[in-house]
């Protein structure tokens, strides 16, 4: 067996970077799986994407029907992707004049008059 002889500057720098490097392992594991959860979470099924838009089932299986909503068919049971129903809500956005306004002057290529 060795004896070390350190300082207890030393001895804390060691102790610190140890508990540093375990930290940093734990949160990358952490952060993996959250990713690995994430992407499970990504696909939803008819009530969920309900719940998420704020809408019934019925209205649900009516918009796909009309091919009004981006979804998914895989072995006669329907999916959606949160990602594309949050694009789906924000396209149906309506603009405010100012932002129309704005939109005019950028495509018209005029100076503001303001």
């Amino acid at each position: 067996m060795n004896i070390i002889v350190t300082t207890e500057t030393h001895l804390r720098e060691l102790i610190t970077q140890a508990i540093s490097t375990e930290l940093r392992l734990a949160l990358d594991s952490s952060r993996q799986k959250q990713t690995a959860t994430d992407s499970l979470s990504e696909i939803l099924n008819v009530q969920q994407a309900a719940k998420l838009l704020n809408l019934a089932s019925s209205t649900i299986y009516g918009l796909v029907n009309k091919s009004k909503l981006p979804h998914y068919k895989k072995g006669g049971k329907l999916r959606f992707k949160r990602s594309q129903l949050l694009e789906w809500i924000d396209s149906g956005e309506k603009k405010t004049q100012s932002q129309i306004e704005k939109e005019v002057r950028i495509h018209t290529r005029r100076p503001s008059k303001f």
